[in-house]
């Protein structure tokens, strides 16, 4: 009977503390279609989302700003210098959170859109989902806007050999004009002209032409800048887009206007310190001349010798 009774609990200790794999098995290969109908899904879904969903890219840089606290006497006069400076309690640059600012205004964005023509976007067709294109495009397109603000057009491109044909479904648009020709429209117009240097895809391409005002905040959305280090001047810059030649492009522009920038304030500082100095030498300059007519009026009214005259003809 004891026997008996340690095998029965062992059994029971058995089906609660263990699992049977054999049952397991066995369920997974009752039901294998359903496990392999689910891989199939499953890695149709990955494919279909590497196809259509267009790949982002990072593109990073670093920049060194000017830190006014390593000036001399650390850019600060004689009353600032008794008070207590948080930024160095804290560990912080006194500028790089201004320079950081600086770099995200939308000013200098704006600036680096209409330097680029980021607001007109070529894309090259495929049969999933369109590519954009940065120096690969057969074709260079001049907006002339008719309005201040414009809304959001998209393009069907087709190049034949000397014109370009051109759809657009919201203004029921389809022409076909030779290379330098306008393309009107509502909002403005068009023009072609060839880009020799690039092949002529057969699948066609789409044009976007956007305001500038919509591409500066996406593009704003897409750009993080941070400090390398909380005690360092040097900042992180870091840039998302789908192109990542024209990401650098972007980027470069965005801190070669920013350095421009930064030198045009300079140059403007120093020039105006200049004409302070030498405003303040020229009033100088006149106070001291009054002075001495005003001394040379006063000894002649008085009579006063001059002493080293008479000591001079003594002598």
């Amino acid at each position: 009977m004891r026997f008996n009774n340690q095998e029965s609990s062992s059994d029971t200790l058995t089906n609660d503390e263990g699992f049977d794999i054999k049952k397991i098995l066995s369920k997974v290969i009752n039901y294998w279609y359903l496990f392999l109908i689910s891989l199939l899904v499953f890695s149709g879904l990955a494919f279909l989302y590497t196809q259509y969903t267009t790949p982002t890219y990072n593109i990073s840089s670093e920049i060194t700003v000017d830190d006014q606290s390593s000036l001399p006497g650390g850019g600060k006069g004689m009353s600032s210098s008794a008070t207590m400076d948080f930024s160095d309690i804290l560990g912080m640059p006194s500028n790089a959170y201004n320079e950081m600012d600086i770099l995200k205004t939308k000013i200098l964005m704006t600036k680096v859109v209409k330097s680029l023509n980021l607001n007109v976007i070529t894309f090259r067709k495929q049969k999933l989902k369109a590519v954009e294109l940065y120096k690969e495009s057969p074709f260079d397109v001049q907006v002339i806007n008719k309005k201040d603000s414009i809304e959001l057009r998209s393009f069907d491109v087709n190049i034949n050999k000397n014109s370009v044909h051109v759809v657009n479904s919201d203004e029921d648009l389809d022409v076909t004009v030779a290379f330098g020709q306008i393309v009107k429209t509502e909002q403005f117009d068009l023009v072609f002209t060839r880009n020799l240097r690039n092949k002529v895809s057969e699948s066609g391409y789409k044009l976007i032409v956007e305001s500038i005002d919509s591409k500066v905040e996406n593009l704003s959305k897409g750009l993080t800048i941070d400090l390398t280090d909380k005690k360092s001047s040097t900042l992180a810059i870091n840039f998302d887009y789908p192109n990542p030649e024209k990401g650098e492009a972007i980027l470069q522009k965005l801190m070669d206007l920013y350095l421009r920038s930064n030198l045009d304030n300079k140059k403007e500082i120093a020039d105006s310190t200049l004409s302070f100095i030498d405003a303040r030498l020229a009033i100088v300059s006149n106070q001291l001349t009054g002075v001495e007519s005003q001394f040379a009026n006063f000894k002649q009214k008085n009579n006063i010798t001059d002493v080293d005259a008479l000591k001079a003809r003594h002598w």
